[in-house]
Parts: C-alpha cells; structure tokens; sequence
C-alpha cells in the first residue's frame, strides 16, 4: 500500500474513533517514512485525544524534530507541558 493510501486509511479510522486502526496505519507510514510530519503529527493527537500524554509528547516532539517551524505542534506541546 502507498504512503498516501496509508495515510487516508489512518484519517478515516481516526475521524471515526476507531484509535487502534488509526494508531496501526499511522504507524505502518512511519515505518516506511520516519520522518512523516502528517502521521507523526496525527498520531500526536490522536494520543492527546485519547489521554496517553507522555506518548503525545514524544510525537509533537518528533514532529518539531522534522520541521521545528510548526507552530501547531508547539502549540500543542506547550499546553501538554503545562499539565
């Protein structure tokens, strides 16, 4: 399966609260691109959605190691560093 066809099976699952397929698509993208700044960062949230704010953490973190511009996710890991 290409990344993008990964990617849009993940946002599906996510988009309708199905978290553990979303988490297993995201993470096959990640496997054959690390560096995906969409799947690193919809993983982030979809953490942050669901309460696992450590693992939210180290995705926003990973998402400003690949572009450290994003203010999206800054903005997201300043308020779960404020928790």
């Amino acid at each position: 399966m290409k990344i993008e066809d990964l990617l849009e099976e993940a946002k599906f699952y996510f988009v309708s609260q199905k978290y553990d397929l979303a988490e297993k698509f995201f993470k096959e993208v990640l496997k054959k691109e690390p560096g995906n700044k969409e799947a690193l960062f919809n993983l982030a949230l979809l953490y942050e959605v669901t309460n696992q704010f450590d693992q939210a953490k180290e995705y926003f973190e990973r998402v400003l190691q690949v572009d450290p511009s994003n203010k999206e996710a800054r903005d997201h890991l300043d308020k779960l560093t404020e928790l």
